[in-house]
Order: structure tokens, then C-alpha cells, then sequence
């Protein structure tokens, strides 16, 4: 039954949260003054890994695998000690990379590093709510376009030990940004001791998450809330990407989750990028793209803008504005030969593509232009093929009846003179003959 235990612990309070509508804040509302030792509680810990097979798998944007130890001894002569250090929530600090960082198949030249355990790749606080946004029972109001090694509402300020620091450097040849956050504990009173922890992001899209100390899980504890609710700390550990409109909610998607059990202190955690959508030039390229990511994205080329993009990622609101909407992407080389625009192509990478609007004229010559090449001449060959073997047969059949009936009038002749030239024959013929002159 220690699979039931664990979900009763991990949804009994996600419930709790989604069911109440009183939030966590720092003014004092929901809870009553100062926050004290009795307003925590930590539940029971499980055994680590437990849950962690599944995590470790081929996601649409990186490989996830864990391996050993990567995780870089920071120097602190070397290292640069980060503003964060000294806040709670904000702000977080930018840091301008000396080189392109691959993120969800787009290029990322600065990150802003966050004292609650995690980058952005967006400036200012990345969410619509001040404090620690993982609090709200709102995905629209949580951060957005981050990686975190251990997202949770940490307070590097508690004491003098907490500290988190970065580097650029280069490692194994390969330039990256390594950012650590060293003795950092959950906001408010550091009871439960102190976390260690690093995330290294390089020019090639490779991401490490190493953890040194992890004393405990922090989904495990739990504040009692002024009404008596009791709110989990919100704990994120992964990836996840996002289009982002002026006045639109975010569109969030690639999300990796892995769970505090799938990870432990002396272990680094390997996020490997794969090939994207992003790089052809060409419609034509783009339908090659599309049969090479093995229908992990759904590239297309979008005629409007005339790029290759992932139809569902980043660029998803931007190509709806450019007026390339879903349904009007090129998935295979013959929606590719259309010339007319507005081309309607459908969701259906085998449909050949038609107009929205306009003409019957029209729609029936978009449907002839994309008509397939290759069928025609297979159809041509094969026809051609069955017509060489008919006149073969033809022939065949024609010199065989030539050769029985001329064969059966030789037999009938050789016949006829084999019988004049029995003795029988012979001896009757004379006698024959004289009856014959008699009568005349």
C-alpha cells in the first residue's frame, strides 16, 4: 500500500489548496503575525527514486537522463556573488551571456537568475503577482520560460550563510553559465536545514540540474494557514517554454516535470536538446525537418513568414498574427508547389491544399497543381509494361496457331501418299485402273 500513501500525501494537499481561496502572502494575511516554529509541519519522507524511472525519458525538446556528479565546486575568489543573495522574491538579476544559448530551439542571449531556484529568460518578475508566484492556484499567474534545478519559495536572506553566485566560464571546451545557490533555505525560519544546488546551461543547449545538500523534500512542508487551510511549498523541477502575446495569457508548453524522488545530493541531472524545427530555409527543407523529428514537434512551414516553426511552440501567437494560423500550414512538398495565396492546407500533413475563399476555377486548379508527379509516371510505366507483355503474347499465341495448323496439313498429306505407297495399295491399284478404262 506505499503507492497509496503517496498519493494521499501529494494530492490530499493540492486539493486542500485548490479548494480554499486564501493564498499565502507576506503582510501577514493568511496567517497571524510572525510566522513561528508551530505554523510548519513536515510529513513523512519516502524512499528517494522511487518514482523516478518514467522522468527519465525522450521528451519533444531534450533527452532527460541522470548521471553522476557534475556539479562544479564553486571558487569563490573566481565566482561573482549575485544580488539575489540579499532579497526574498525580487529582483532577479540579469546576466548577459558571452555566447547563444539554445532554448527550446530558440537562441537566448541573457538570463536572469532568480533566488528561488531558478532562470528566466524573460526580464522583470515574470509573473502577474509580487512574492513567489508558485503560490497561486493560477497557471497563467506562475512563471513562465524557466529552467529550475529547484524551484521553490526560498529566502537566501535568512541567514549569513546563504549565498547564490555565478560564473562564465568554459567547461570541457564549451562555454556556459554556471549558477549556484549555496546554504539557501524555504522562507521564514530555516528549520529544516539548508539547500545546495546548481544549474550549468552551455552554448550547445545542454542543461545540468546537480544537487549537493537536499535535506528534505519541500513538498512535504505544509503551513497552517489563519482559517486552518494548510498550503504545501510549491516545488518545481525541470524545463518549460512559453508564447507570449502583449495581453494574452501565456501559451505554455514542452513542460518536463521531475519529482523530488527522482533526484538526489551527488547527482546531476542531464537535459540533452534534440533537433528542433528551427533551421530550414525552405518549404521544402521544412517537409524534410518534419520526417527527421519523427513526429516529436509538428513542424511546418508558415508562407506568411516564411519560416519553419514548431506549430504549437514558441512562435505559436506570432504566427496567428502574421495570419498563419494552424490550418494553413505546409506540411509535405506538394503543399509546398501551391502558388496561390492564401493557401488553406488543413491540419492533415496528407491533404493536398486548397483556397478558403475564391473561385471553384481556383480551387480546381490548386488541386491539379498539387497533384502528385510520381504517381502519373508509375501509372504511364505500368501501363506501357502490360502492353509490351500483351503484343508479346500476342505473338506468341499467333505463332503457335500458325505452327499447328500448318502442322496438321503436313500430316494429312504425308498421310495421303504414305497409304500409295503401301504393297495393298499397289496390288489393287492395277486392276482398279483397268475396271476403270473397261468402263469408259
Amino acid at each position: 500500500m506505499h503507492w497509496l500513501s503517496l498519493l494521499i500525501i501529494h494530492v490530499a494537499p493540492v486539493f486542500a489548496l485548490f479548494s480554499s481561496s486564501e493564498l499565502p502572502t507576506r503582510n501577514g494575511e493568511p496567517f497571524s503575525g510572525e510566522m513561528d516554529d508551530s505554523s510548519f509541519e513536515m510529513l513523512e519522507m519516502h524512499s528517494v527514486h522511487a518514482l523516478s524511472a518514467s522522468y527519465f525519458a525522450n521528451h519533444s525538446y531534450y533527452v532527460v537522463r541522470s548521471a553522476g556528479n557534475l556539479y562544479i565546486e564553486p571558487n569563490e575568489k573566481e565566482w561573482i556573488p549575485s544580488t539575489v543573495s540579499h532579497v526574498d522574491d525580487t529582483p532577479p538579476e540579469e546576466v548577459r551571456l558571452n555566447f547563444t544559448f539554445p532554448f527550446y530551439g530558440h537562441n537566448e542571449s541573457r538570463a536572469f537568475i532568480d533566488p528561488n531556484g531558478f532562470l528566466t529568460f524573460i526580464g522583470g518578475q515574470g509573473c502577474s503577482q509580487s512574492g513567489f508566484c508558485g503560490w497561486s492556484s493560477d497557471s497563467d499567474a506562475n512563471y513562465i520560460r524557466w529552467i529550475a534545478p529547484l524551484m521553490t519559495d526560498l529566502n537566501p536572506s535568512n541567514s549569513a550563510d546563504g549565498k547564490v553566485m555565478f560564473q562564465l566560464g568554459e567547461t570541457n571546451g564549451k562555454s556556459r553559465l554556471a549558477v549556484t545557490w549555496k546554504d539557501v533555505t524555504l522562507w521564514s525560519r530555516p528549520k529544516f536545514g539548508a539547500f545546495t544546488f546548481q544549474t550549468v546551461i552551455f552554448e550547445d543547449g545542454t542543461i545540468y540540474l546537480s544537487y549537493w545538500s537536499l535535506p528534505f523534500d519541500p513538498d512535504t512542508v505544509f503551513i497552517q494557514g489563519r482559517r486552518g487551510t494548510r498550503f504545501h511549498f510549491p516545488l518545481y523541477i525541470g524545463s518549460e517554454d512559453a508564447s507570449i502575446r502583449e495581453g494574452e495569457a501565456a501559451r505554455r508548453y514542452g513542460k518536463i516535470s521531475i519529482p523530488f524522488s527522482a533526484i538526489s545530493t551527488s547527482q546531476t541531472i542531464v537535459m540533452t536538446p534534440v533537433l528542433s524545427c528551427s533551421g530550414p530555409k525552405t518549404c521544402q527543407s521544412c517537409s524534410v525537418r518534419r520526417s527527421e523529428v519523427e513526429g516529436r514537434l509538428d513542424c511546418a512551414w508558415c508562407a506568411e513568414k516564411g519560416v519553419c516553426t514548431d506549430t504549437e511552440g514558441r512562435d505559436y501567437s506570432e504566427n496567428t498574427k502574421a495570419g498563419c494560423s494552424p490550418d494553413r500550414f505546409r506540411r509535405n512538398v506538394f503543399q509546398c508547389s501551391i502558388k496561390e495565396e492564401p493557401g488553406f492546407c488543413g491540419t492533415d500533413p496528407e491533404a493536398l491544399c486548397g483556397v478558403k475563399q475564391g473561385s471553384v476555377a481556383i480551387r480546381h486548379e490548386v488541386a491539379e497543381a498539387s497533384m502528385p508527379i510520381i504517381p502519373i509516371f508509375v501509372g504511364i510505366a505500368v501501363g506501357l509494361v502490360f502492353f509490351v507483355l500483351s503484343v508479346v503474347l500476342s505473338r506468341i499465341i499467333y505463332a503457335d496457331c500458325c505452327k499447328w495448323s500448318s502442322g496438321a496439313a503436313r500430316n494429312e498429306e504425308e498421310q495421303r501418299f504414305s497409304i500409295f505407297d503401301t504393297k495393298e495399295w499397289k496390288a489393287v491399284a492395277p486392276a482398279e485402273e483397268e475396271e476403270q478404262k473397261s468402263d469408259s
